[in-house]
């Protein structure tokens, strides 16, 4: 367990921070939400501005949700049977590099929409792992007496980045 040793605390907000370890977890899961909420923005105005097709932009937001949505239970079971932490690194490093991959071949005009599709795709099924899994490190490494609060602040995260992401990647782009 990453941290769940630490003797049961008041339940308060500060309590959750000073448990090891759970501020860093809380603010890597603030930041990978920031840029996924960009990234459903980015990802959009990208295609439509790229191939300027309505229909395709509708198809590429399907495709970066649905197949994620799809395996999600069986991506539960993964990271509870190979660790999540290790699991999740490997999620981040494949975005990176897929993300990469799409800018290089956007910027050199190589990346026809098929191909786009699949990338896509394939981050929509590497995503869910780092979504799951961070929502799923908390009980981990919290008493249970933090887990209301912990829970109380993750959806607060979600709900904020979900209104700032959007609108940062508006003025970004």
């Amino acid at each position: 367990m990453l941290g769940s040793d630490a003797a049961p605390a008041e339940p308060s907000y500060l309590a959750l921070f000073r448990v090891r370890g759970f501020a860093r977890v809380a603010l890597g899961t603030l930041l990978a939400r920031l840029g996924a909420q960009m990234w459903e923005i980015v990802l959009v105005l990208f295609v439509l501005q790229r191939y300027r097709s309505a229909s395709l932009a509708g198809l590429t937001v399907l495709l970066a949700i649905l197949p994620g949505l799809a395996l999600s239970p069986a991506v539960g079971a993964l990271l509870d049977r190979q660790g999540r932490l290790r699991l999740m690194v490997i999620d981040y490093a494949l975005t990176a590099v897929l993300m990469s991959t799409i800018v290089v071949l956007s910027v050199n005009h190589r990346l026809p929409p098929p191909l786009l599709l699949a990338l896509v795709a394939i981050l929509a099924v590497s995503n869910i792992m780092s979504i799951t899994g961070a929502r799923s490190l908390f009980p981990l490494m919290l008493p249970r007496t933090l887990w209301d609060r912990a829970n109380g602040l993750d959806t607060s995260s979600y709900s904020l980045m979900a209104i700032i992401g959007p609108a940062i990647a508006g003025l970004v782009v």
